[in-house]
């Protein structure tokens, strides 16, 4: 904030030869297109404020989605090389060739090439740039570009570049899935790495207005937290001043990620209650259904079944309703879900205990003590109830590129061909963790359910069945395979079904767990190594 006054004085940007290139040229496009103001983020944004810096980066919905134009530099080493075509002249391309009676010239590049190959579309900073504003005015070597988000073309200066069909940024993702924004978000680079959430959150902002934490939207807020670092290395974030970097979100390391799991076309459900605390009162964040537009009806009818699979084995806190007799077949357990709930959505909410009238579980906040809603109410933290294991690993499988998990009683749960999604790095982090910490506590977090079409001869011990002897299995297509199928009348062309639980592995010390990273395990080993409905506070 010290050098605000100096830079209020009339004339101070034009004379002042730290500011770079790129600015003054903005300076002189705006002038010659009759605009009267330019907003600057290094500028305007005060750095040395945070709370101030704060408030500025969670207006930059606004700023970008409102602004006239926004003006881009798309090839140069930096701000202070100024744009092409103002003060920095454009490289000229080379002149025609001859090959006997024929002349060869050089073809411009397609818009979509030239901006692939750009500088800015690798700064982490100018993804929501492009993301929220309603036009852009891009800088290249070969012309300028307009760009605008209501058209279907781009416009450009020298018509040798043609105009072309495009996809804006925006387009190209759908934030109904978050996951993909933020795959495509992580692969860029940051200056200063600790800018992580305020370069992402005017997009947070512009779709989910407050409703988000820590990077992670609330009404996705389980789907988000399937990550994983998308390369062998596995670095902490640092955080800076009162950065908080959670180890539940994605915004805690550096480097891309991914999300495995991405997507709801194979989850059956979610297992866990997620909560916040403000002002020592739990908040349930909300279970939402996710819509599946073009799932089939096979498919929602094998979700349900799968679900109540969870629950009679004790995977949810309610109380299973007792006309889920233990020795029924599948289609008369479908046909007793399907009388009882309309959607799969008030199933769940049932199993999981909400009262979905006042986005409350009471029954499950009470199993928080006074002293965990007190640690839950620290930034960046949440409170989780959920079906969850004690563990211990084998040292000497995190280096050799797996993991091999045990119970307290000794029996192995999984191996590393199913039990792990970490790669080597985070195994590697994780066993720094357990070599200066020998007494840490590894638990194992249920998150959700996912099936995985299979074959008998592949695995026979990840079936389920049913009282007959039936396994569940997805009823085949009856466009590719006509009849008419039910659970009564199978077929063999259904596609046999195992259930994997998903699970956030943590390491837990003094009351606090810190996510490790995350699994998958057959859900019949879960079951039958005994897990316990357990409250966790994770930081």
């Amino acid at each position: 904030m010290e050098n605000i006054q100096s830079l209020e004085t009339e004339g101070s940007l034009s004379h002042n030869e730290d500011i770079p290139a790129a600015i003054t040229d903005a300076m002189t496009v705006c002038s010659r297109l009759g605009i009267e103001f330019l907003w600057v983020d290094r500028l305007c944004i005060i750095q040395d404020d945070f709370q101030e810096k704060s408030r500025q980066i969670n207006a930059m919905e606004n700023i970008y989605g409102n602004c006239y134009i926004t003006i881009a530099q798309l090839q140069g080493d930096g701000a202070h090389s100024g744009l092409c075509g103002v003060s920095r002249p454009r490289k000229a391309l080379a002149g025609p060739s001859q090959a006997g009676d024929i002349y060869l010239i050089r073809e411009y590049d397609q818009y979509e090439t030239i901006k692939s190959h750009s500088k800015w579309v690798t700064r982490g900073w100018t993804f929501q740039e492009a993301f929220l504003s309603s036009r852009l005015l891009l800088f290249s070597e070969q012309g300028v570009i307009f760009e605008c988000q209501d058209g279907e073309k781009i416009n450009i200066e020298d018509r040798a570049l043609r105009e072309t069909e495009f996809m804006n940024i925006e387009s190209q993702f759908d934030l109904s899935v978050p996951q993909r924004v933020i795959e495509e978000y992580t692969k860029r680079d940051l200056t200063l790495e600790a800018d992580i959430l305020f370069a992402f959150t005017g997009i947070l902002h512009h779709q989910f207005g407050t409703e988000h934490y820590y990077g992670n939207c609330l009404s996705r807020f389980q789907h988000l937290l399937l990550w994983r670092s998308s390369e062998d290395k596995y670095t902490p974030r640092v955080p800076q001043g009162d950065m908080i970097f959670p180890s539940w979100s994605w915004i805690s390391i550096n480097g891309p990620i991914e999300f495995p799991y991405i997507g709801a076309e194979n989850s059956a459900g979610n297992l866990a209650l997620w909560m916040l605390v403000f002002n020592g009162s739990i908040r349930l964040i909300p279970y939402l259904e996710v819509t599946r537009d073009k799932e089939s009806i096979r498919k929602r009818k094998l979700m349900k079944l799968i679900a109540i699979i969870a629950w009679r084995n004790g995977l949810l806190p309610s109380k299973l309703p007792s006309c889920f007799e233990p020795d029924a077949n599948w289609q008369h357990y479908l046909d007793i879900i399907e009388s009882r709930w309309s959607k799969s959505y008030d199933m769940y909410t049932e199993a999981l205990g909400i009262d979905h009238h006042a986005i409350t579980a009471p029954s499950v906040a009470e199993k928080f003590s006074q002293g965990m809603i007190s640690l839950g109410q620290e930034p960046g933290r949440v409170l989780v109830y959920t079906s969850s294991l004690v563990l211990t690993v084998k040292p000497q499988s995190l280096k050799e590129g797996g993991a091999v998990f045990m119970t307290q009683n000794g029996r192995v749960l999984g191996t590393s061909e199913w039990s792990t999604k970490m790669k080597q790095g985070e195994l590697n982090n994780f066993l720094e963790t357990l070599e200066k910490h020998p007494t840490t506590q590894l638990d194992a977090l249920a998150l959700s359910l996912v099936e995985v079409s299979t074959s008998l001869d592949h695995v026979e011990e990840g079936l389920w069945r049913d009282s007959t002897g039936a396994p569940l299995q997805e009823l085949p297509d009856p466009i590719s395979f006509p009849g008419d199928y039910d659970y009564n009348h199978p077929s063999e062309y259904g596609s046999l079904t195992t259930i994997l639980i998903t699970v956030m592995l943590v390491e837990t010390r003094c009351g606090i767990s810190r996510r490790v990273g995350i699994g998958e395990f057959f859900l019949h080993d879960w079951v039958s190594s005994g897990p316990q409905l357990r409250p966790f506070v994770l930081a």
